[in-house]
């Protein structure tokens, strides 16, 4: 077989191979359609958070989004303290074509969440870990007792925090004013005790020597199950 024999058969070989591959990719763009929108490869749920601090107890939006949207199927949500234990929170329908879920929870420590969403052809697709950090909502209350001879005025501190920390302490600091500076006078710990439903409270008594202005400051330090915050009050003797 001469060579230009040759050449014409390998330019139709390679024209043909030219062929089936553009009808490979257009079957590709034909067909991946269909397989999204029945939650084949590509299919996906994601979860967001509105506000990636809160204070503890606060309404927490959080939207699911999939992808592609199928009308009708549901969306579940699930939160756990420790990214285990998962708690079933609520489910919800996709109503609109844009595949967007929207939940709400008020949580009270640092919580994980996740999302599970089920398809038309019963496949189970999860989110990944979204992760709502929480502040302590801490109280403090300074209130002078009527003065007592030889004790000093005697101010009762008290508050609560939310959380609970039942077990655990508040530092205090007690500073009086002097021109326009603090001047630190009393430095202690209160322990707290269980309150009222997801609450801990404490109170504690300060003995003031002398009149003056006073600034108290509250006081609970980062914990495993939250972050943690200050607060003070004014009391004048």
């Amino acid at each position: 077989m001469s060579s230009v024999r040759l050449e014409g058969v390998s330019v139709r070989r390679k024209r043909t191979l030219a062929v089936a591959l553009a009808l490979v990719v257009l079957a590709v763009l034909v067909l991946a359609p269909a397989a999204l929108a029945k939650g084949g490869a590509g299919a996906n749920i994601q979860l967001k958070l509105t506000d990636q601090i809160v204070p503890a107890g606060t309404q927490v939006t959080l939207q699911a989004t999939a992808r592609p949207a199928e009308v009708g199927t549901t969306v579940s949500l699930y939160k756990a303290q420790k990214a285990q234990d998962w708690e079933f929170v609520a489910t919800k329908t996709i109503t609109n074509p844009s595949g967007k879920v929207t939940f709400t929870d008020a949580p009270m420590r640092h919580t994980y969440y996740r999302v599970k969403w089920t398809l038309a052809n019963g496949r189970a697709l999860y989110s990944r870990v979204a992760w709502q950090k929480v502040k302590a909502v801490l109280t403090v209350g300074a209130v002078p007792a009527p003065y007592q001879m030889g004790e000093g005025t005697p101010v009762v501190i008290s508050g609560t925090l939310v959380p609970s920390l039942n077990g655990g302490k508040v530092s205090i600091q007690v500073f009086r004013r002097v021109g326009d500076a603090l001047e630190m006078v009393a430095g202690f710990k209160a322990p707290l005790t269980a309150g009222a439903g997801d609450s801990s409270v404490y109170s504690t008594t300060w003995n003031a020597m002398s009149p003056g202005d006073y600034v108290v400051r509250a006081q609970v330090k980062r914990a495993a199950q939250f972050f943690g915050t200050s607060v003070t009050a004014d009391v004048t003797l």
